[in-house]
């Protein structure tokens, strides 16, 4: 594995169904893609768009998937200090600032294979997919999670015109 793909696609295409397809074949062993045996693991879907339990769950059962071995990723509990000193807990959207944290999901599920970011644009955070060197960190990052841990890392994104 140790890859990271971008699949590129116009709206309305199939990419989050294609991802969906991809997650449940990874989660449950037997299957197979052009006659290769699929490596078979945990899989992380980070989805923007999708609603997890009206859209996602039911694409990965339509699929087939081992739904036990599949986990949406769509929130982290971040901590923030008030004006008046004390200190309180959010919920907030997962971005690639947080590699640290899927670099720590991986690290607890070693059998991880797969991590899915869809829709790309929305997890970029604090950083600027139109400067070159905020790519280049996030790209470096992301090659170097891939590499360490033997996953894939799938990054749709949509095509403009």
């Amino acid at each position: 594995m140790s890859a990271i793909t971008l699949f590129v696609g116009f709206a309305g295409d199939g990419k989050s169904y294609f991802t969906t397809r991809l997650s449940a074949m990874v989660s449950k062993s037997g299957n197979y893609f052009r006659n290769q045996p699929v490596p078979t693991g945990k899989v992380f879907i980070c989805n923007s768009e999708d609603n997890a339990a009206n859209t996602i769950l039911p694409r990965l059962q339509l699929n087939g998937a081992d739904t036990n071995n599949v986990a949406n990723i769509d929130s982290v509990e971040r901590t923030t200090r008030t004006k008046g000193g004390t200190i309180e807990t959010y919920q907030d959207m997962i971005t690639l600032n947080d590699i640290t944290l899927v670099r720590n999901m991986c690290e607890e599920n070693p059998t991880c294979k797969l991590i899915i970011f869809d829709l790309l644009s929305a997890f970029w955070g604090e950083y600027n997919e139109n400067k070159g060197p905020d790519v280049r960190i996030i790209m470096s990052k992301l090659k170097k999670l891939a590499e360490t841990y033997n996953i894939a890392v799938v990054l749709v994104t949509v095509e403009t015109v």
